[in-house]
């Protein structure tokens, strides 16, 4: 049976997290086996020690919110609504950063379709206006029909204008880094190690007069 670490703290199962580290520091104090006179028994030394340690233990659980979690649902503390693990500010502020990253790589998202839909459109209508003015004002059956009619000729403009295998790798990782932010951390520490070592290369290199 799991030992209860809120009645070793003496706290409510729905205490804060600064009400944790309170009462940790307070029954450390009460249990720590400094405070044991020289002359003490032994076992009376030893059960000190051993509720020291159950403090201890106590604090690193219900310090952290995900064991404390996983301990409330391994205890059944976990079903009632009023004794729900409290986000600390800085988890509650990350998860509102992330949805807020995804909701503006959403609408990036959009706005590019929009743009590319509209680039689509105004090159059918300038496909159009040409194929009249080329024809003397002749009438033309839809954008669709002339593309097809173009041929060749319509599909090296579109070839010109479609964006480079660079191109397309940045966006995707602008995507990511937008989506979640870590990936960004992530990316700098990358290319922050990979200079370093380039950097150390080249030092090696010249203090051995290779360069």
């Amino acid at each position: 049976m799991a030992p209860n670490y809120y009645a070793i703290l003496g706290i409510e199962r729905d205490a804060s997290a600064e009400e944790v580290k309170r009462a940790y520091k307070k029954k450390a104090l009460e249990t720590h086996p400094d405070k044991q006179a020289p002359q003490t028994p032994e076992d009376v030394k030893a059960s000190a020690a051993a509720r020291f340690r159950a403090v201890h233990d106590a604090f690193q659980i219900l310090s952290s919110p995900y064991q404390r979690r996983a301990y409330d649902v391994r205890t059944g503390a976990a079903g009632s609504s009023a004794e729900f693990v409290r986000l600390s500010d800085e988890q509650v502020a990350r998860s509102r950063d992330r949805e807020e990253w995804a909701e503006r790589a959403a609408l990036a998202r959009r706005e590019r379709m929009a743009a590319l839909e509209e680039a689509r459109k105004a090159r059918e209508t300038a496909t159009v206006q040409r194929v009249r003015a080329e024809g003397g004002g002749a009438r033309v059956a839809s954008p669709a029909v002339v593309e097809r009619g173009l041929g060749v000729q319509l599909g090296e403009e579109e070839e010109e204008e479609a964006p480079s295998h660079e191109t397309l790798v940045t966006l995707i990782l602008e995507q990511l880094c937008q989506m979640n932010p870590e990936w960004e951390v992530r990316r700098q520490e990358a290319l922050r190690v990979s200079l370093d070592s380039f950097v150390l290369y080249g030092w090696r290199l010249t203090a051995f007069g290779a360069v």
